[in-house]
């Protein structure tokens, strides 16, 4: 597992008959991500075959990938490189009593 530099972590299975080559987990939901939507990282295609909210395997969220199947379409690609290395707002000690950012 490998931390990346926006909190989320990544795993990669390099074996051909791995069910998810690709699993991505996040403190946060990705609320724009939905099953069957096209992901590019590390430059290969992947795409959305499950989402397990937090709680169902710990307190993260878990997205499941697959490769991208040669034969459909692409549309609505997410570019997760670019997404991958933005680091998270922090949020400063007042801004959480206070609930403000």
């Amino acid at each position: 597992m490998r931390r990346l530099p926006n909190g989320d972590s990544v795993v990669e299975d390099s074996n051909q008959d791995a069910k998810y080559p690709l699993i991505l987990s996040s403190e946060k939901e990705k609320r724009n991500w939905n099953l069957s939507m096209p992901l590019r990282y590390a430059d290969n295609l992947y795409k959305l075959l499950e989402i397990l909210p937090a709680g169902t395997k710990g307190p993260r969220w878990y997205y499941h990938f697959t490769k991208w199947p040669e034969q459909e379409i692409l549309r609505g690609l997410v570019d997760y490189d670019v997404h991958s290395e933005e680091e998270p707002e922090k949020v400063s000690f007042f801004a959480k009593i206070f609930g403000k950012k």
